[in-house]
């Protein structure tokens, strides 16, 4: 079943690929710790790449724009709200998800659609709350390598959020 469903993932098709996720995230909450390391070896920077891939094409795009009527833009909104999820079934933090989470500090500018902004955080608070000190340790991290001033806002409302 794993050689299919990694198919579908890479697909071209973004429908394929967006019910391919549901797919995951399914198996992920009924046998998470039997996916764990296949899930950090092949899902994980999958899913990086997309995300890094994806933020380019919605960088400086407003909610009133046509692209939030992409399917593309709907499975974006779809990753970047239930990867956290998707890694708390899993048990999976610490190294392993940290380009991942790197890559989700992207959406955090505030070039990139609010709606994007917002479901990032939905991932980043999970994350957040699983592993506080790996995530101030990126954030830090992230705004020694960045001009942070656009993104300086979400890092802010994502810290305060457990204080």
């Amino acid at each position: 079943m794993w050689p299919a469903l990694m198919g579908r993932l890479k697909e071209s098709n973004i429908l394929v690929i967006t019910k391919s996720f549901v797919c995951l995230l399914s198996m992920a909450k009924c046998c998470g710790e039997f996916l764990r390391s296949r899930t950090i070896s092949e899902i994980i920077p999958h899913l990086t790449t997309f995300v890094k891939t994806q933020a380019k094409e919605s960088y400086k795009k407003s909610d009133q724009s046509s692209y939030r009527f992409t399917i593309e833009y709907k499975l974006q909104m779809q990753v970047l709200k239930e990867t956290g999820l998707l890694c708390y079934y899993l048990n999976l933090e610490g190294k392993c998800v940290w380009s991942l989470i790197e890559a989700f500090f992207i959406y955090l500018s505030k070039h990139q659609p609010k709606s994007l902004q917002d479901s990032s955080m939905v991932s980043l608070e999970c994350w957040y709350h699983m592993d506080p000190t790996a995530v101030r340790f990126l954030i830090n991290r992230f705004k020694s390598n960045q001009r942070t001033q656009e993104y300086e806002a979400n890092i802010r409302n994502l810290l305060q959020k457990r204080t």
